[in-house]
């Protein structure tokens, strides 16, 4: 028989109730904005109840608005159960905007709570974070930090087909988000400019889900004769991905490859597109125990 999930309080970020069935934390808004805020709000916690009911979230979720940040994540935290997600702090007033954000950082603490936190979190050993800022092995960390992150980001598109299982309207939204930027980036000439290895995972994750979630089909033609030579990691990044097993049965529940090895593909295809950028690491996921005697698996480069 399947456990009933109790309704948990919505509570914001000071601790006072709200409303709805599922945890979500918010800041407050400033009082002259405070009735437009209640009519977001309302609509804000009822898309949120309707993700976490959709995904059967456990854990406790906090979302806080961040000025200067540009892009969506998730911290999740096993040992004390909750998942903290980062917003830029615009998104306070355009929920719209970002619901296909919201709900793939809610498909990640699905992950999380499922399969193994390293799935929504890049974690690093504690050693890394003993350096001296000021040395030059802590410079060398920094960088293959990044390409560690670069390395692993195709994660999503995992993620992202647990997303589109049930909400596939976000998927185009998403996807066309993101061509649309690269096309204005293009047309003002900046495209060449701007364009970095991550670019590079998420137009071959866009390309990949078109064959793996039957997506649209997205005009390419403008990219192919900007990125020259670049193109061609995109291709063998879309060739890798359109690969890939899947790890949903179509809704809400993992595969048995999923639960069994699941940890050993995400660092075989990691190894991969390190390869095809030609990065000098070896993403190794490994145990790490932490001071309470909990073990995390984290990322390192060898």
């Amino acid at each position: 028989m399947k456990e009933e999930l109790k309704p948990i309080p919505v509570t914001n970020i000071n601790g006072d109730s709200l409303a709805g069935d599922q945890v979500i934390l918010v800041n407050q808004p400033s009082l002259d904005h405070q009735k437009r805020h209640e009519a977001i709000e309302n609509f804000r916690v009822q898309r949120l109840t309707d993700f976490t009911n959709a995904l059967n979230i456990k854990w406790r979720i906090t979302i806080t608005y961040q000025e200067g940040r540009h892009g969506a994540a998730i911290y999740s935290n096993p040992s004390q159960k909750t998942h903290e997600i980062l917003l830029p702090k615009k998104a306070d007033f355009n929920v719209d905007e970002y619901l296909p954000d919201i709900a793939h950082e809610l498909c990640h603490a699905r992950f999380s709570e499922e399969l193994d936190s390293i799935y929504s979190t890049v974690r690093f050993p504690k050693k890394y974070g003993d350096l001296n800022q000021n040395t030059k092995e802590y410079k060398d960390f920094v960088v293959k930090a990044r390409m560690m992150e670069v390395s692993q980001a195709w994660v999503d598109v995992w993620i992202n087909e647990l997303r589109h299982n049930l909400w596939p309207e976000l998927t185009t939204e998403d996807d066309d988000g993101v061509m649309l930027s690269l096309s204005r980036l293009n047309d003002s000439g900046q495209l060449l400019n701007a364009w970095s290895d991550g670019y590079a995972v998420a137009v071959a994750m866009i390309l990949a889900e078109q064959k793996r979630n039957k997506s649209r089909q997205h005009q390419i033609g403008f990219l192919m004769q900007t990125l020259g030579s670049e193109w061609k990691k995109v291709k063998k990044l879309r060739d890798l991905f359109e690969e890939l097993p899947l790890f949903t049965k179509g809704g809400t529940e993992f595969t048995e490859r999923a639960k069994k090895d699941g940890l050993k593909e995400f660092e075989k295809v990691a190894r991969e597109v390190a390869k095809i950028f030609n990065y000098p690491i070896l993403p190794t996921i490994k145990k790490e125990v932490i001071n309470s005697g909990e073990t995390f698996n984290v990322w390192d480069f060898k």
